[in-house]
């Protein structure tokens, strides 16, 4: 602004605006909540390149009318899109300018502090723009001793030292999002992940999805058992907003003024603002993710390990601001280290599924009793758990332990529950400390093979990161060496996960499944798989009388009861179907099928009754379950056809 100092323009501003009128703010007392909405009102203001001198707006009807002078331009904006204005190109503002405000008395005051404004020629005085002069304008109407004294007299809450260590990750993480909005798969990447029910404009940066990620690691700390309740993190927080919104505090006030801040009565509210904001609605998938990570690892761009490094840098300033760490802290800075290092994809194919927090083993192992029938699969899980258990014991006196054996091969028809059996075996590892996470990726073929040359690699890799400290359960595994063409794309998988299962043997535990004969084959086809899978475990399919318990607990879980008539009919089904099954009967999925059936015939059958009690509404009786015969020619014929 060539003609104009900016410090004259804030004693002008002061002399008019020294009262507090509703929605009138100053430089340095907007709210950040407000910023971040005036870049949708104000389409060309650059808070990175323009500093807010003065704020004034009403909201009606969800229409925004207002103005905001900057040190570079003035704009106004009234329904239409916003006038924008150099501050010399204001002439005749009264003639020029639209602007409705609902206080004529305020309404007057702007426009004669406009008008005052353009006739004002006021030289550039260099040294009144310092940070040193900038910092000691802080009570109207004091002069420049008292200032002076009230600023000295400030306790000092954030030394030189620390401020120099924010300002540092603030120019690095500056660096890193300046370098991604550059990149073009940015916003397309961003749309792909979480584009569903967000509007994604050129208007989105980087800089929204980094806030987004830093009020998420702040809140990580400030929630459950560990609480912020300390000046230093909460202006790690401030300054951090602050600068991803363009204000950079370090240029703009000195020291003293910022311990001021920090010591005001309005901070806590201010932080208490950013920590609610939220700039994105974020897909179930990603809710306890930081979505930068997890999009430079979908880009597979360079700077991936630089935002981890400059988050976990920034979560240890949360936890050492008040120079101790506690356990609490650590366990957070750790979850911020797997969140940055090992962040979460939403791949095609493959379905995660986490650990549940605050178990013990024994409710792993009540769970995994609970469950009807595999009485073979229960006893050969004890003998693994006791087989690991003495492991551990061995190794706790330096002994030579055996080979862990943690990988399997599953054997049996669909609906036998091995799928279940595996996020269980999964949090089992857990507990018994070979797996840190102990949660479960599930997929199959369609989730590691890829259609062309190279790719197929690059899925495994991305599914076995997903699966790291936990259980990949690979689901007809077989189909993996069943490769028909010309293109080996199965067997690429089968080599590109064998290398991993040994790159990584500490950290990933893999368990194969599928029919009995066809997995047989399958591990027999590679040298690798019979050295890694020694382990394996049947499942049988359901009896007639196992599939009317399986019935029985989808009912109760429904709020549903069996007269004695219906139960005895659906046993006849059931033993039917236990006596003719071919390999790929359903079991379990059948038997959900059948109780979806009995809960629509009961449905036709109540809906004209009056008046319907909840004996009535609970009840399923033998009309309710189909015909015997019908029923088992029906579902053999279509669940052979299914499988």
């Amino acid at each position: 602004m060539p003609t104009h100092s900016k410090t004259a323009i804030e004693e002008l501003i002061n002399q008019h605006f020294n009262t507090s009128y509703k929605n009138v703010y100053k430089a340095g007392k907007i709210p950040p909540m407000l910023i971040l909405e005036l870049s949708d009102h104000f389409k060309s203001l650059n808070l990175k390149n323009e500093e807010i001198l003065l704020l004034i707006y009403t909201k009606q009807n969800q229409q925004f009318t207002g103005l905001c002078l900057t040190d570079k331009h003035l704009y106004i904006k009234k329904d239409k899109e916003p006038q924008k204005l150099t501050v010399e190109e204001l002439k005749h503002p009264t003639k020029n300018i639209s602007l409705q405000l609902n206080d004529e008395a305020l309404y007057n005051i702007t426009m004669q502090f406009l008008e005052e404004l353009s006739k004002e020629e006021i030289k550039l005085n260099k040294k009144e723009l310092s940070a040193k002069a900038l910092a000691n304008k802080v009570v109207h109407k004091i002069d420049n001793k008292e200032k002076k004294d009230i600023l000295e007299n400030i306790p000092i809450i954030i030394n030189e030292e620390f401020h120099q260590l924010v300002q540092s990750l603030g120019d690095q993480i500056e660096m890193i999002y300046t370098e991604l909005n550059e990149a073009p798969t940015f916003l397309k990447v961003l749309h792909q992940m979480i584009g569903k029910g967000n509007t994604l404009s050129k208007q989105f940066k980087a800089e929204h999805v980094v806030t987004q990620d830093l009020i998420k690691i702040y809140n990580l700390f400030d929630e459950g058992e560990v609480k912020i309740d300390n000046l230093k993190a909460k202006f790690v927080l401030a300054y951090l907003f602050e600068r991803l919104q363009g204000n950079n505090m370090s240029t703009a006030l000195s020291l003293p003024r910022i311990n001021q801040l920090v010591q005001a009565e309005k901070f806590e509210a201010g932080i208490n603002k950013i920590k609610q904001a939220n700039f994105l609605e974020t897909p179930e998938a990603y809710k306890k993710q930081l979505l930068l990570p997890s999009m430079m690892l979908r880009m597979q761009h360079p700077l991936m390990e630089s935002v981890a490094a400059e988050y976990n840098r920034y979560a240890n300033l949360l936890a050492k601001a008040d120079d101790t760490v506690t356990e609490a802290e650590q366990k957070i800075l750790k979850t911020v280290i797997d969140l940055t290092g090992r962040p979460k994809q939403e791949l095609a194919n493959v379905k995660q599924i986490e650990a549940p927090e605050n178990e013990t083993l024994d409710d792993v192992l009540k769970e995994l009793n609970d469950l009807i029938a595999l009485k073979n699969i229960k006893k050969e899980i004890a003998d693994l758990i006791n087989f690991l258990k003495v492991q551990k014991i061995r190794a706790e006196q330096n002994l030579k332990p055996v080979d862990r054996a943690l990988h399997a091969v599953f054997m049996g028809p669909p609906g036998t529950g091995k799928t279940t059996v595996a996020r269980l075996l999964a949090r089992i590892y857990k507990h018994l400390g070979y797996l840190e996470k102990g949660h479960l990726v599930e997929t199959d073929r369609a989730g590691l093979v890829a259609g062309y040359v190279g790719q197929t690699a690059i899925k495994v890799d991305e599914v076995v990161n997903t699966a790291l400290d936990g259980l990949l359960f690979i689901d007809e595994a077989y189909a993996l060496a069943q490769d028909s063409g010309q293109r080996d794309f199965g067997n690429e998988a089968i080599e590109a996960l064998l290398k991993r299962m040994e790159d990584n043997r500490k950290q990933l535990v893999v368990i194969v499944a599928g029919y009995p004969d066809e997995m047989e084959t399958f591990i027999t086809s590679n040298p690798g798989l019979q050295s890694r899978f020694n382990r394996f475990f049947t499942f049988n399919h359901f009896t007639g009388k196992e599939l009317l318990d399986i019935f029985k607990i989808f009912a109760s879980k429904a709020d549903f009861i069996l007269s004695a008539d219906a139960e005895e009919k659906l046993s006849f089904i059931f033993d039917e179907l236990y006596e003719h099954r071919h390999p790929g009967f359903g079991n379990a999925r059948v038997a959900r099928n059948i109780f979806e059936e009995c809960v629509t015939r009961q449905a036709n059958r109540i809906v004209s009754i009056t008046p319907i009690t909840k004996e009535v509404l609970i009840q399923i009786e033998e009309p309710d379950v189909p015909p015997v015969k019908e029923t088992v020619k029906n579902v053999l014929v279509f669940d052979k056809e299914e499988g």
